[in-house]
């Protein structure tokens, strides 16, 4: 996800506009808190710079689902749209017909796999640039075996191996994915893209009585657009347990 910061807020009309407006919420709050404070115990309402801590909390959980492996790559192609407009998404692959996560699947197969079947399947689709490659756990363990074991000698693990391809930019490990899933795709925003329609950010519900509890809404909108050309090639794969 996108996170407001005084640089963005600075350089994007979007979100300064956005943040204009979580201020006026942020505003509108502690107007209620002040009154509260008047009434009673001012210790007891939420100073103003508790936001700085609230929006740390939130970056922190929300950093914690394991999915910041391939969003790291993905939000530097991100744009800023209106959270009106409509998205729309193609993909190509469904299965790999290959066990990736099964140690009898030899080296050699897997090798055979990413050059040849991955490889046809970006041939198709005339891409000549980079894949970024994003698998399971079970998978990446089965890609940390030596390569040793297949025949003829080669130094290194299978990972290190298959990093050699020219197609292929970098595999990581995301434990979002399970069993023998995988997906990939090339890194430009000719072919994937993060729509943002609202940078995470949190606000306080305004309280009804001073004893009352506070409430915090966490507000963040974004979509993912897969792009293809007018024949429907697109850069970006992937592939289920099936």
């Amino acid at each position: 996800m996108r996170y407001f910061s005084e640089q963005l807020v600075a350089n994007s009309r979007p979100h300064a506009e956005w943040w204009s407006d979580v201020s006026l919420n942020r505003e509108h709050f502690h107007q209620v808190e002040d009154h509260f404070a008047a009434l009673s115990n001012s210790a007891a309402v939420l100073p103003r710079d508790a936001w700085m801590d609230i929006d740390s909390i939130t970056r922190r959980v929300l950093r914690d689902d394991e999915g910041e492996v391939y969003m790291r790559d993905l939000m530097a192609l991100a744009r800023p749209i209106n959270i009106g407009k409509l998205v729309s998404m193609t993909r190509v692959a469904s299965g790999a017909n290959i066990d990736l996560t099964s140690p009898s699947t030899t080296s050699d197969a897997i090798d055979t796999f990413f050059t040849q079947t991955l490889g046809a399947m970006l041939d198709a689709n005339l891409i000549t640039g980079k894949v970024n490659i994003y698998v399971s756990p079970e998978i990446g363990r089965n890609l940390d075996r030596s390569y040793s074991g297949a025949n003829g000698f080669k130094g290194g693990t299978l990972l290190s191996y298959l990093l050699t391809n020219r197609r292929i930019n970098k595999i990581e490990v995301t434990f979002k994915l399970s069993g023998n899933e995988f997906f990939g795709f090339v890194p430009s925003a000719e072919f994937i893209r993060p729509l943002i329609g609202m940078a995470v950010n949190t606000t306080a519900m305004p309280r009804l009585y001073p004893t009352a509890n506070y409430q915090f809404l966490k507000m963040g909108a974004l979509g993912l657009e897969i792009r293809a050309d007018y024949n429907g090639k697109s850069g970006v794969f992937y592939s289920t347990n099936t």
